[in-house]
């Protein structure tokens, strides 16, 4: 029997048993094992210590080793590459063999250079998540006069242009990889901004392809609830607004916060629902209990990928305050269930917005549903708005799902990404 040709995804994201963050990763790897027949998809978890099972994916795993990273990294590469032929070894997986390398984030892209050097033959390629590829914000913690942050810039660009391949997740993240630190297209983040100005006498990198895969949504789960559909319902009492993402500065919940303070009492019964947690989630707890908001807002545990769509459905009003987001999935998920969403200008999902306003010949939906970040008044006038004309925002929605479910559905967009690589040789 023939033997397929391995596609090896590589990722520090990836949800386990203990854990159901990342699941954009899995849709993905499930996409592949559905539309990419010619290949044998495996997966390898770079963040765990033991191999597990999740969703019907055997799950590698492979923990890569950090300590010492901030002064030598290439020597951790060479370190982390010879482990993970180790591991591959151990679960019969042969260099020979494999295809493709699909890495996630900068830390992962390593893996992929260290196997193009065993294997020439195979395809090395990166897939980048977030609005800062290569970690600019996290390296400038710690840093030692500005050392560190041009030590670990020029490693990760040099490790970029090695790749075959980049892949972003919008034309935001794609400008960041091709133009970082010169070209400002994050202005609006100050946090960026000055981390960009601190690398001024560095290039850009030289990448020899990038191209945009936006991330998909498997519409099989993430679409409109067939009881909404049949009978379009009025908005609940009370008014519920929800909230999904991890409590880090840059997604800037504390703006949210303070837009429904200002419109503490315009907006008549309302809720908010939150799923997350976070550094900055002690600030706003306060920020609640001093301005007596404890009793409207609910924060809520992590629940399993498969059951937010139950979640979404709950909600009249999805709303993503991110000031620096690569793209936003959440965003992708709630509106695929049909739920109006307010976000902030700068978030790859605007993309998505003006693409599909874009086809309708209009600006509507984007002048209604997108606001500058940073910005709480701007912001609760967008959540009024959303309020006061419930039916024409609901349909405009459910309008607005319909459309993204025919642009994002995960399988087309994997189907068409899998016809631009290169045939595979046929296995022996």
């Amino acid at each position: 029997m023939k033997q397929r040709p391995v596609y090896l995804v590589i990722t520090p994201y990836f949800p386990s048993p203990s854990s159901w963050r990342c699941a954009f990763v899995y849709d993905q790897v499930r996409a592949l094992q559905r539309v990419g027949t010619r290949y044998d998809v495996r997966v390898v978890n770079t963040e765990v210590a033991e191999d597990y099972t999740y969703g019907g994916v055997q799950v590698i795993a492979c923990p890569r080793l950090r300590r010492g990273a901030g002064l030598w990294p290439w020597y951790y590469e060479q370190r982390n590459g010879r482990k993970l032929l180790r591991t591959l070894e151990a679960h019969q997986i042969d260099v020979q063999t494999i295809a493709v390398v699909h890495t996630h984030q900068i830390q992962t892209v390593c893996f992929a250079n260290f196997l193009k050097r065993v294997n020439p033959a195979l395809m090395a390629m990166a897939q980048f998540h977030d609005a800062d590829p290569y970690a600019m914000l996290i390296c400038a913690r710690g840093d030692w006069f500005g050392v560190k942050r041009r030590l670990y810039f020029r490693y990760y660009r040099r490790a970029t242009e090695r790749l075959d391949r980049c892949i972003a997740v919008s034309e935001k993240v794609k400008a960041m990889l091709e133009t970082f630190p010169q070209h400002r297209v994050y202005g609006h983040y100050a946090p960026m901004c000055r981390v960009a100005a601190r690398l001024s006498n560095c290039r850009p990198a030289r990448l020899r392809a990038v191209e945009v895969l936006y991330n998909g949504v498997d519409v099989a789960q993430f679409h409109a609830d067939a009881a909404v559909a049949a009978s379009p319902r009025k908005a609940h009492t009370p008014f519920c607004i929800g909230t999904i993402g991890n409590f880090v500065p840059a997604k800037d919940f504390l703006a949210l916060f303070r837009a429904l303070q200002l419109l503490r009492d315009r907006l008549g019964a309302w809720e908010l629902h939150v799923i997350g947690s976070g550094e900055t989630l002690p600030e706003c707890r306060r920020f609640l209990a001093e301005n007596g908001l404890e009793q409207q807002v609910h924060f809520f545990p992590e629940r399993a990928h498969e059951a937010l769509p139950a979640f979404y459905h709950t909600l009249d009003l999805f709303v993503l305050p991110s000031a620096f987001e690569g793209f936003g999935c959440v965003l992708a998920e709630a509106a695929a269930c049909g739920v109006p969403f307010v976000a902030c200008h700068g978030q790859g999902f605007e993309e998505v917005v003006h693409s599909i306003d874009h086809a309708e010949g209009k600006t509507a939906l984007a002048e209604t549903a997108l606001c500058p970040p940073h910005a709480p008044e701007l912001l609760a006038e967008r959540l009024l708005y959303a309020y006061e004309h419930f039916a024409e925002v609901r349909a405009e929605g459910e309008a607005f799902g319909r459309k993204l479910r025919r642009e994002l559905d995960i399988e087309v967009l994997v189907g068409r990404f899998l016809t631009t690589l290169p045939s595979p040789p046929d296995g022996d």
